[in-house]
């Protein structure tokens, strides 16, 4: 039978637990058997059984009505009945605090919202008010729910904060909670350290460099800045470093002024940019003074006044090099009646070297005295004066290098060039020159050393650009013995040709290097006392004598061979090979300077002449008998076919032979020509403006030796040589050498109508 249940109702606090007798209002007279047991759970909390009592627990933070059933069993009957339970509200703390935004950008100006404040709280819907702990005041506030910064921000400096928040809800409960800001870094513009307008006194002997410009990126990312000189008056003469120097692209003269008011006062505007973006840049000015300096002149000497020759005999280059490293070790002191000297170690003079060129300086109608003792490597010397010449010397020296009748001279005229950088540049050298300033030179092609022993160099040089005939062109390469005036050597059998364009010499009979010879070369500085300098050189090759008629076709070889006989002619074809041998050349020719003035060119030559050559032709036979024999024909055709053969009209085969013939039908081609040369050289230790400026070009660096070199060779009956040199530092260098053969050149297919070189080239003195 059923049991009567009444409904239950029930209250109890948030978060807290409440024990219900639900049996309370029913009429249950036995309870001996009985039990409860849930039928229906309630959602917002949880029961248990205890005592035929009901224990609700609600969830945390919950309110509101929640219901479950239940049942009842007293072993004759059964019931079920509902409790109803309200849960009433307790207010809760807040539990947390975040940023739904929780990055500033670097520089945004106070007041920038950096995000919103949301709070965690069991209680939905509450209001809140927001505080900042202290050590954060400075920085942020809160305006409403909003977090706003109070000053900008650096990245460089500070990256992030760490912002204590304490938060009240409308009940006065609270949290302290921690918030995170990230400052976004920003590319900023670069800055001035010093003064926009900078100033700077450079006395005119401290080189190029000024100084050092104040500018620096503020971006922790970013350690350097880019710099441009902007328009102002005195920009084409600057340039500014990679590491951001302001220097002068000219070295400075006090007494020559390039500014524009040509009062030494230089006036520079320049733009310093951030690496990554163009539009954020700095602008910045220089002020350079240029300060008058104590110059170490060096005197041209009149020569209608003095006379002066160099000392090539090693003996007494040893000897010199002895008496000056003596006076190296006295020391002047005021001895009250005149000069004394006692040991010391205190110099004004350099250390002679073994590699120096020496040159003597004797004032005309003076027999018994040396007015003068230069000695270097030909582009930088040190002067003994005539006060110096009788501590370093004693008379008894002096008295032998005026005599001259014991040793080794030749004239000089480096004492007489009316500029200093017109010495240099003399010093320096030309294409012709056989004693070079540095001893040791060489390249892909020649090499030249100049031995500390004997005064005597030694070149050698596969190719003769010179005449004409780079790289194999030339046949046999040159080895001689050379003074300053003068070059005899030898014809060598071999030859090699590196940095080429190309491997090959496209199928080309060019000279052959396996027969001697020899060769002479000689200059003679200014002629006549007129700067003009003769350059003359000569070669020949020994080579067999031909054997027998000249070949007009490879049939004239072996008259006895029948055409028909295929073999045979194959044969022959194949034992046997077209050479070339250059015979001789000559070049006889002078060299004047070209009276040109541009800031770029150091020194324009023009050297005019007669140029000679002469190449055999000559047919090779590699059959063992004809080796025996040592025949050698001479030949008037080139460029022949293998063999084609035909069929006569009996249909016998037979063979043909294809060939070009020489011009005018002889066995060798001789040339007559005019020749020009123009030499043009930068100056001595100056890059041109344009590659200056360049900043990443810094790495070249030349001081002793023009920064390019650039030669146009033309040999009327030949062809036009082209020759770029770029030196990269005082050591190395790097060349590219260009031919062209005149079009009326029957060459008997022994030159290319086309050819590049490319060449290294080193100089040292050891």
């Amino acid at each position: 039978s059923g049991l009567a249940i009444k409904a239950d109702n029930a209250q109890v606090q948030e978060d807290e637990s409440v024990k219900i007798n639900v049996l309370r209002n029913d009429n249950i007279v036995d309870k001996t058997n009985l039990s409860i047991e849930i039928k229906t759970e309630p959602t917002k909390g949880t029961v248990a059984i205890k005592d035929n009592k009901i224990i609700y627990t609600p969830n945390a933070n919950i309110n509101g009505v929640d219901k479950f059933e239940y049942k009842v069993d007293i072993g004759t009957a059964t019931g079920s009945g509902q409790v109803r339970v309200n849960i009433n509200p307790v207010n809760d703390a807040p539990t947390g605090v975040s940023l739904s935004k929780n990055t500033v950008k670097e520089s945004s100006p106070a007041g920038t919202v950096v995000g919103t404040l949301n709070v965690e709280d069991p209680d939905a819907g509450d209001k809140y008010k927001f505080g900042i702990a202290r050590d954060s005041r400075e920085d942020f506030s809160v305006q409403g729910l909003n977090l706003v910064t109070k000053r900008t921000f650096d990245f460089e400096t500070e990256e992030n904060f760490s912002v204590s928040v304490q938060v009240t809800d409308s009940g006065s409960e609270s949290f302290v909670g921690q918030v995170f800001v990230e400052v976004e870094n920003r590319n900023e513009k670069p800055i001035l350290k010093g003064e926009k307008k900078l100033s700077f006194s450079h006395a005119e002997n401290l080189g190029k460099i000024v100084g050092r410009l104040q500018v620096e990126d503020p971006d922790k990312d970013q350690s350097s800045v880019k710099y441009k000189l902007a328009k102002s008056d005195d920009k084409d003469h600057f340039k500014i470093t990679r590491s951001g120097d302001i220097a002068f692209l000219r070295l400075p003269d006090y007494e020559k002024p390039v500014d524009r008011n040509k009062d030494n006062v230089y006036n520079v505007s320049y733009r310093a940019y951030d690496l990554k973006d163009d539009k954020l840049f700095v602008d910045g000015e220089v002020v350079v003074n240029v300060k008058d300096a104590a110059e170490t002149e060096v005197i041209t000497l009149d020569k209608r006044k003095f006379v002066s020759w160099t000392v090539d005999h090693q003996p007494y280059h040893i000897l010199m090099e002895d008496a000056v490293l003596n006076y190296m070790k006295l020391k002047y002191s005021d001895a009250g009646d005149g000069e004394s000297a006692d040991e010391g170690d205190r110099t004004s003079i350099k250390e002679m070297k073994s590699t120096d060129q020496i040159i003597i300086v004797q004032q005309k109608g003076n027999d018994s005295e040396i007015y003068e003792i230069w000695y270097g490597n030909g582009l930088d010397f040190t002067i003994i004066d005539r006060e110096k010449v009788d501590w370093v010397f004693s008379q008894d020296i002096q008295d032998v290098l005026i005599s001259k009748d014991e040793y080794l001279t030749s004239e000089s005229e480096t004492v007489f060039h009316e500029s200093e950088s017109e010495r240099l540049m003399a010093g320096y050298g030309s294409p012709f020159s056989l004693w070079h300033a540095n001893n040791f030179k060489m390249s892909l092609s020649s090499f030249s050393m100049r031995s500390n022993l004997l005064q005597y160099a030694s070149n050698f040089r596969v190719g003769n650009a010179i005449i004409g005939l780079p790289g194999l062109l030339a046949g046999s390469s040159e080895l001689g013995v050379a003074t300053q005036r003068s070059e005899f050597g030898v014809r060598v059998p071999f030859a090699f040709d590196f940095g080429t364009s190309t491997v090959e010499y496209d199928d080309l009979d060019t000279p052959s290097n396996e027969y001697l010879g020899l060769y002479a070369r000689g200059n003679i500085d200014n002629l006549f006392s007129t700067k003009t300098n003769l350059h003359a050189l000569i070669g020949f090759s020994f080579y067999p004598s031909s054997s027998g008629n000249k070949l007009n076709s490879l049939n004239d070889l072996s008259p006895s061979t029948p055409a028909t006989d295929v073999d045979a002619w194959k044969e022959i074809d194949k034992q046997t090979e077209n050479i070339n041998i250059l015979d001789s050349y000559a070049l006889v020719t002078s060299t004047v300077q070209v009276p040109i003035k541009f800031s770029f060119i150091g020194r324009l030559s023009a050297s005019p002449g007669f140029h000679y050559v002469k190449i055999a032709h000559r047919l090779k036979d590699a059959r063992d008998e004809a080796i025996k024999n040592q025949e050698l024909y001479e030949r008037t055709f080139y460029g022949q076919e293998s063999f084609s053969t035909a069929l006569d009209s009996g249909g016998v085969e037979s063979v043909v032979f294809d060939a070009m013939p020489m011009k005018d039908g002889e066995s060798y081609t001789r040339i007559n020509s005019f020749y020009i040369r123009f030499d043009l050289v930068g100056n001595i230790g100056q890059k041109p403006k344009f590659i200056e400026r360049l900043s990443f070009l810094d790495i070249l660096q030349v001081s002793k030796v023009p920064f390019y070199e650039f030669s146009l060779q033309y040999i009327s009956g030949m062809n036009m040589l082209t020759n770029l040199n770029v030196n990269l530092s005082d050591e190395f260098g790097i060349s590219l050498t260009s031919l062209s053969k005149n079009s009326t050149l029957d060459t008997g297919n022994w030159m290319p109508d086309s050819k590049l070189w490319l060449g290294v080239n080193y100089r040292a003195n050891f």
